[in-house]
Formats: structure tokens, sequence, C-alpha cells
């Protein structure tokens, strides 16, 4: 590959990052910023995640999950949406982070 191929193949991944800062500015400051950050970024998704999918067989719904996606029978959709979207969904995150005795992580 080319210095020029090389050049090229840069300014077209810097142009996508750009856009997905402009579109996503509320997690814009964690878009490659590096390895704690990601991890970071990983552990508060996939606890939520977990959250979700412990209210979800609270209530008796069938659940397979897939990375951080739920997969219900269709009757169940708008209620997996309800809880996904809770407000209160990282209160018990908030309170598991202020605990963490490495001191790695940061409350969101």
């Amino acid at each position: 590959m080319t210095e020029a191929h090389i050049s090229t193949a840069y300014y077209a991944v810097q142009r996508i990052m750009d856009y997905y800062r402009i579109t996503h500015p509320e997690i814009a400051h964690w878009v490659l910023n590096g390895g704690v950050v990601g991890r970071r970024a990983m552990f508060i998704e996939s606890n939520m995640v977990l959250g979700v999918l412990d209210k979800l067989v609270k209530e008796n719904i069938p659940v397979v999950t897939i990375y951080d996606s739920f997969v219900v029978p269709k009757k169940y959709e708008k209620r997996t949406k309800e809880l996904m979207h809770q407000k209160n969904n990282l209160t018990w995150l908030k309170r598991l982070l202020a605990k963490d005795e490495q001191g790695q992580l940061e409350q969101p």
C-alpha cells in the first residue's frame, strides 16, 4: 500500500469519526480516547444489559441476549423497550461504582 492510499484511508476514517462525534455529542468525548475509557464504557454497557435482563427475568419475560441486544417474543417488545429506557437504570450501577475498591472506574 502506498503512502497516498494510507493518507486517503486515514482521511476517510477521520471523516467518519468526525461525523460520529457530531451526531453523538453525548458520548463524543469517549470516541478514540484510549483503553481506560473504552473499558469503562464496556463495563457500564454490560452492567446496564445485566440490569435490564434481571428485570425481564423477574417479570417472567423469555429473553435471550446477544451482546447488547435483547431477543424477546413480539408481545413483550414494548415492555422490553420501556425497561431499557427507564431513567433509573443507572442508579444501582452508580452505587456499584462508588464501591470500586481498585479505583479503576469513574461514575457516569
